[in-house]
């Protein structure tokens, strides 16, 4: 019996996916590309398993990527790996509305200057993805482009915000310039290290509200 291998779906196999279901990925692709439903078309390379590369960028900022015999490509998500759990979340709205309506999602952000970005993965040097907390919050961490700029746009700040079943949404802001006189975009090591801070606040959080004596 010949067995059918089928090859990833960015709509249904990649972390986009996992996090927001795979009706909200269609959508949200749908958005930052500025393309119909499903015509995002992602690809996957040999010599890189387990990753959606796209031909065209949706913006300046995505990191282009070298994937062989002097070809470039952009890469847009990876495919789901095993160890470790994605939590589902809700994708950001610029009403800050408590239930996601697609309808008036959609309307917000075409009429709004909102700038959708691609998602930004934590790569390690082994090219395993993500990062403890506990290690992160200390910038003990060996990433791919650590010194390059976190790759989030040109804006002051950005939410950091997470949604946990049976939790209130927590949010916080970190700021993505240094505090020098020139302003530079803080390093992606920096970014990830303040992710990781806010990451062990929401659990202290959380500790504090189920234990408020200790």
């Amino acid at each position: 019996m010949t067995s059918l291998v089928t090859s990833p779906d960015i709509y249904v196999d990649g972390y986009i996916a996992y996090t927001f279901t795979s009706q909200v990925a269609e959508i949200y692709l749908a958005h930052l590309f500025k393309a119909g439903p499903k015509r995002v078309q992602a690809f996957g390379i040999h010599n890189w398993p387990g990753v959606f590369f796209v031909a065209d960028p949706p913006m300046n900022h995505c990191r282009l990527r070298q994937i062989g015999n002097g070809r470039y490509a952009w890469l847009l998500d990876y495919v789901i790996r095993p160890g470790g759990s994605v939590v589902p979340q809700q994708l950001w709205s610029p009403q800050g509305q408590e239930c996601w309506d697609q309808e008036r999602w959609c309307r917000t952000v075409e009429q709004s200057e909102a700038q959708l970005h691609v998602p930004v993965f934590f790569v390690n040097a082994d090219g395993s993805l993500g990062v403890q907390a506990s290690q992160a919050a200390v910038g003990n961490m060996s990433l791919r482009d650590s010194n390059e700029p976190a790759p989030l746009g040109n804006g002051l700040y950005v939410n950091i915000r997470i949604r946990w079943p049976g939790r209130a949404l927590f949010e916080q802001q970190t700021l993505l310039r240094n505090q020098t006189p020139t302003r530079n975009a803080i390093t992606l090591s920096q970014f990830v290290m303040q992710v990781g801070r806010k990451v062990l606040k929401f659990f202290e959080v959380g500790l504090s509200i189920l234990w408020p004596w200790q």
